[in-house]
């Protein structure tokens, strides 16, 4: 699909295009998708959608344990393992 991974961390994938980037995360059956073109996420969800059975969880709220909060407004984003506390 044109990612290329990182060697720093063989489960990150990374693609560049005209400016745009788009990261998978990947932990044994868990992906996570992030990036600054939107197009581009949707393009890769579909076709790792004809690939493999996929359930799309929606915005990142928790992965591996961390908490994720967004505040899009305020251009935040916060990460917290309060759980294990």
């Amino acid at each position: 699909m044109g990612f290329d991974q990182l060697t720093a961390d063989t489960s990150v994938y990374i693609y560049h295009c005209q400016g745009g980037i788009t990261i998978l995360m990947v932990y044994v059956d868990d992906i996570t998708i992030m990036g600054n073109d939107a197009t581009h996420i949707i393009l890769v969800k579909q076709e790792l959608t004809k690939r493999f059975d996929l359930t799309d969880l929606g915005e990142l709220t928790y992965f591996l344990g961390i908490h994720v909060t967004r505040d899009q407004k305020h251009h935040t984003l916060e990460l917290d393992q309060s759980k294990y506390i």
